[in-house]
């Protein structure tokens, strides 16, 4: 009932067509200006000898182009390498020497590689720039035998090739539009590497970001039922308690689902710091989602105990300066007025290393709650707005740093809570209570780097900080006292609270010989949390406060610090193994403060302090048996945990409360 909607409801229809056509006039709009010596362009060039594949993958990374190409053709076969200030069509050159195999443009920002005939010529044609997947089929092959399309592969690393790319349909945004067919792969980092999804032993649902957009899915809520076994169960102060396969604790508890924004942990560990709140980016910043199903074993850890949302973003672009504005209304069966949503995004190559992105959206999801007490209408719509700005630099090859903003404000001027004994969607809130604001703010620094004979260092630095306020009507716990005190019997529970976050991990992926993936790393993380919870006596009418007649204080502070390793080994090409653990040492503690000037008392002070430490050891254990490149078997056994600790707040005014009455 709550969703949003794309559809005209009611109104009239002149209404209808002054809607409609102010949706036709701020409708998408394109921008997108090519580099036209991008080819020509030359820059510092080092792809060691190595398999063709992998030196592929390579040069597709280092210059923003897809290289698309069948496996069969290069299997087995080396390259000598590329290196010095190089063009494009120079590297290639040099890479593909001695190989036998030659290569076509197919689009302004994709590559084919493919047979060279007797007479120099490419043996291959594609026809109208699609790629080889887009082939019809020979008769030959529809009898039953393995297609050439199933042998198909992109080489691309790059997530935003052409400003936007979703790598979950293989083809950046910028160039569907120029003949080309999608390539129908699926590319996660489900286990922190570049993967097919039909490749990778994890349950794992990949969401393509512009899917959302065409649905105007923006929020987890809207979404969640696509997601095998994910469950939403939202929560005043834009919470949100996740749980996937049915793993969780319930309100008042540590959150049982991990959130990463780019692998970078988001939010707090702990309940007191308020781990249910859960970010709803904007699907137009977004590349994909990727919701993890089950305990996540060795790659991930504190919160991790029932599953994974891996939110990932679009990477800047050295490709082409590309732009793109959005604007769309909608209504809710029963809303009080129409919604709206405006976004906008920019992607700036500033060099042929250095590129820039930006991107801001404003919405409004109309409310449908209507409040007797205030005589307002759709009291519990939502105003979000935020922003996102992010700046990618290769300053040299096989090496690229990205550094990211992102900031969001949320407001509420009421909750979707139905008071009991009414028959309609309607609540008795008094004046002031029921609204909610909150800051999110999220920092990020990403390095990686090639380290030669295929060693890869990946360094994570996060900081975000999380500020709320919410303001709740106790008056049916707490007026009788503030009658007693105060002459006023209602009251309202007015939460603050802050988290901050600090998170750093680096690891290395290390080949050893032909059979063996070597993957450990490091990871710390120290958040500080701090809860203020105030009852206080006000007036039902206007919400002005009268007295403040209970008050807790309640800092934490969670620390953790972890080692994890990953061991793969193919024993053949069709069977591997996979093996990890992880461990981690955890130190939380957690102060709590009452005030109760509403026992007559002049503001005594009752306060505890408390610390715990864990050291939880998780693992996993993966083998894997791939009956074709399209198809196979997995087992996977694996555990995960969710830290523990203190209820918090419950705790606090709460505790206070069940002493009181008992």
């Amino acid at each position: 009932m709550g969703s949003i909607t794309n559809l005209i409801r009611g109104g009239g229809e002149l209404m209808r067509a002054i809607i409609l056509a102010s949706v036709i006039s701020l409708s998408v709009v394109s921008l997108s200006v090519a580099q036209d010596a991008r080819a020509a362009a030359k820059i510092h060039t080092d792809i060691p000898p190595q398999s063709l594949g992998s030196a592929l993958q390579a040069f597709a990374q280092s210059r923003d182009l897809q290289v698309l190409y069948f496996s069969g053709l290069v299997k087995d076969l080396q390259t000598t390498g590329a290196a010095g200030a190089l063009s494009a069509d120079e590297a290639l050159t040099q890479l593909l020497s001695g190989t036998g195999l030659t290569y076509r443009y197919v689009g302004q920002n994709a590559v084919t590689i493919v047979s060279t005939g007797a007479d120099g010529s490419a043996a291959t044609q594609l026809p109208n720039g699609a790629p080889p997947s887009a082939q019809p089929i020979p008769s030959a092959q529809k009898e039953g035998k393995r297609t050439s399309s199933s042998e198909f592969r992109v080489a691309q690393v790059d997530q935003a090739a052409a400003g936007g790319a979703a790598a979950v349909s293989g083809v950046p945004r910028g160039q569907r539009d120029t003949g080309m067919q999608p390539v129908e792969e699926v590319v996660v980092t489900a286990e922190k590497r570049n993967e097919r999804l039909q490749d990778v032993p994890v349950p794992v649902t990949a969401i393509n970001a512009d899917s959302l957009l065409q649905q105007n899915q923006v929020r987890l809520q809207d979404y969640a039922t696509s997601v095998p076994g994910l469950n939403v169960a939202p929560q005043p102060a834009f919470g949100q308690i996740l749980s996937i396969r049915g793993i969780t604790t319930g309100p008042g508890e540590n959150p049982s689902v991990g959130i990463t924004i780019d692998d970078i942990p988001f939010g707090s560990s702990t309940y007191v710091g308020y781990g249910a709140v859960v970010p709803d980016m904007d699907p137009a910043d977004l590349a994909r989602i990727e919701v993890l199903r089950g305990p996540q074993g060795a790659l991930y850890g504190a919160s991790s105990l029932g599953g994974l949302i891996k939110f990932v973003t679009v990477d800047p672009s050295t490709s082409e300066l590309t732009g793109r504005l959005e604007a769309g209304t909608g209504g809710v069966s029963n809303g009080s007025d129409w919604g709206y949503s405006f976004r906008g995004s920019v992607n700036v190559p500033v060099t042929n290393d250095l590129a820039v992105r930006a991107s801001a959206f404003t919405r409004l999801d109309p409310g449908y709650i209507d409040n007797l007490v205030t005589h307002r209408d759709g009291v519990n719509d939502q105003r979000v707005s935020g922003g996102r700005l992010a700046g990618l630099w290769r300053p040299l090859n096989g090496v690229s740093v990205k550094l990211s903003a992102l900031y969001q404000d949320l407001r509420s001027d009421g909750t979707a809570d139905v008071s009991p004994g009414l028959t309609g969607l309607q609540q008795t809130w008094i004046a002031g209570t029921g609204a909610s604001t909150g800051k999110i703010q999220a920092y990020s620094a990403h390095v990686n780097a090639a380290l030669g004979a295929g060693i890869e260092f990946v360094s994570l630095t996060g900081y975000n900080i999380r500020e709320a306020q919410t303001s709740v009507d106790v008056s049916s716990a707490y007026g009788g006292l503030a009658e007693q005190a105060y002459n006023v019997g209602t009251t309202a529970l007015i939460s603050t609270s802050k988290t901050s976050k600090f998170s750093q991990e680096m690891r290395l992926a290390v080949p050893l010989g032909t059979h063996f993936e070597w993957l450990l790393g490091g990871f710390y993380t120290h958040e500080s949390s701090t809860v203020t919870q105030d009852i206080n006596a006000v007036t039902a009418d206007t919400g002005a406060m009268v007295a403040n007649g209970l008050r807790t204080t309640t800092p934490s502070i969670y620390a953790e610090s972890a080692a994890f390793t990953d061991l793969t080994w193919h024993i053949t090409d069709r069977f591997d193994v996979q093996a990890g653990g992880r461990w981690s040492s955890i130190q939380q503690s957690l102060q709590n403060t009452l005030a109760a000037p509403l026992l007559g008392v002049p503001v005594p002070q009752v306060g505890s302090t408390t610390h715990s430490t864990a050291h939880p050891v998780t693992y996993l254990f993966t083998p894997r048996f791939k009956l074709s490149p399209q198809l196979m078997v997995y087992a996977r056994i694996a555990s995960g945990y969710r830290p523990g600790g203190s209820n918090g707040p419950l705790c606090g005014i709460f505790g206070f409360s069940w002493r009181l009455y008992t």
